[in-house]
């Protein structure tokens, strides 16, 4: 008489993969555990305040890190061509930042937010710039359309009249008995710089707001780089064959606590569907005591139910007139 060996394969409800091998009464269970896949986010660090990039970091490391948690989940070293990558991620959102190795850092990086999805992520800037003076705030404008031309515009309103800082006008620098202002765009990147493997960015540097001054920081399409046809828009619009692709324009403020430390102080993304070319982005107050308060640009500086006849805010440019 022969024994019978009998074998059979289930895919459990679970997703677990069971092999049952029968000889006799013995019964042989092999589980195997799905592994979830891993990816990467790659790309090259850049110094958000050269045009040229000539001078940015040649070593340190970029580390990856959960929103909310001061441990890196995954680190790499930077190369000696300033490129990354950083390997080992799961489908997720993290914060990529620069690292300096030094134990006086020269290089200061900035959170940039990237979502993993169910594949590697690559050029990804990993922004870094160099101490400002201490007490100051550095507006780091980036978009990742690079048929666009996007421009940093400061609104310095000081209560008796309002300058604008831009391309034209790139520098204010007053002074009057509440204080001392100075704003100044510092990077203004021009359309011939912007390729397809570049990382535009746009730097103004905030070094005081005389008391009771307040800036409106917008951004706005300035001129179209490449084939998007004669009309483009810093908000996008959805709208199939008159289709308009967004900027991806996200705004960044870091500010100098001394010179061995720069804090992230808020990151602002512009809206998208809204067919807009020009977008209010963040909002400064200078203080009685010389520091400065920063927020989301409209009401943050009054109580939630202020009316609004009674603030002096612009909301934005509206896309519609409402009736």
């Amino acid at each position: 008489m022969k024994k019978l060996a009998h074998s059979c394969a289930a895919v459990c409800a679970a997703g677990v993969l069971a092999v049952l091998l029968f000889s006799g009464c013995e019964i042989t269970v092999v589980e195997q555990v799905p592994v979830e896949t891993e990816y990467s986010i790659s790309g090259s660090v850049v110094n958000v305040r050269s045009v040229t990039q000539t001078d940015k970091p040649d070593s340190g490391s970029v580390e990856v890190r959960v929103f909310g948690s001061a441990t890196a989940v995954a680190t790499a070293p930077v190369a000696a061509d300033g490129t990354y990558t950083v390997e080992g991620l799961k489908s997720g959102s993290y914060l990529v930042t620069y690292k300096d190795a030094a134990a006086t850092p020269v290089w200061f990086g900035v959170p940039v937010s990237v979502t993993v999805g169910e594949g590697n992520v690559s050029n990804v800037g990993a922004l870094a710039f160099k101490a400002i003076p201490v007490g100051s705030i550095l507006l780091i404008t980036t978009w990742t359309n690079t048929e666009y031309d996007v421009d940093s515009i400061s609104m310095v309103d000081s209560g008796s009249s309002v300058t604008q800082v831009y391309w034209d006008n790139k520098t204010l620098s007053v002074s009057d008995g509440s204080g001392v202002t100075t704003v100044t765009l510092e990077r203004d990147i021009k359309a011939a710089a912007i390729t397809p493997s570049s990382y535009p960015a746009e730097t103004t540097l905030v070094e005081s707001l005389a008391a009771g001054t307040e800036l409106r920081f917008y951004v706005q399409l300035q001129s179209l780089t490449g084939s998007t046809g004669s009309t483009g828009s810093i908000t996008g619009l959805d709208a199939g064959t008159t289709s308009k692709m967004p900027a991806g324009v996200t705004v960044y403020a870091m500010y100098m606590e001394t010179l061995t430390k720069a804090e992230h102080y808020g990151t602002w993304f512009a809206p998208l569907n809204t067919d807009e070319g020009q977008v209010a982005m963040v909002s400064m107050v200078g203080n009685d005591d010389g520091s400065l308060s920063i927020g989301s640009f409209g009401a943050n500086f009054a109580a939630p139910n202020t009316p609004r006849s009674l603030l002096n805010v612009n909301y934005g440019v509206p896309v519609k007139e409402i009736r």
